[in-house]
């Protein structure tokens, strides 16, 4: 079973968008994506990883977090969709998101964002309290922060 402070993990790293085909995954701040497995979670599933325990396939290493269409792609295609080529994408995706965060905050470096990253993951939020993700240039408004 995922648990909460994995799909935190997911969703954080992601950015919000498909970790496929990049594609805003936030509609009326609700997150419209689905957090897929790269090695299935069962016998029968695409990609399935009979050696990997059910916490390994569970973790955020195994999860990447797609919009519904690239969903269904990979697993109706699974032999052109491997767990190899799914890994490869999400850190394609990965290395896009930290270029973009270095150039709108070129002042703040890496580690100071994947330490708060981190820290926000790992949270505990209680479940009946609802977060979204906001775009960047109305957080920056709504902070009534500088361009900068």
């Amino acid at each position: 079973m995922i648990t909460r402070a994995a799909e935190r993990n997911v969703v954080a790293r992601s950015g919000g968008m498909c970790e496929l085909c990049g594609a805003r995954i936030v509609e009326d701040d609700k997150l419209m994506g689905e957090i897929a497995h790269i090695r299935g979670s069962r016998p029968g599933s695409a990609r399935y990883g009979p050696g990997m325990s059910e916490s390994q396939r569970d973790s955020p290493e195994n999860l990447i977090l797609l919009c519904p269409t690239c969903h269904t792609r990979i697993d109706k295609h699974p032999e052109k969709y491997t767990a190899a080529h799914l890994r490869d994408r999400r850190q394609i995706h990965a290395d896009k998101l930290e270029r973009a965060v270095g150039i709108a905050m070129p002042d703040i470096e890496f580690p100071e964002i994947d330490g708060a990253v981190r820290h926000i993951a790992s949270t505990d939020i209680p479940s009946e309290q609802s977060y979204v993700l906001v775009p960047p240039r109305e957080k920056i408004q709504k902070n009534r922060l500088s361009a900068r």
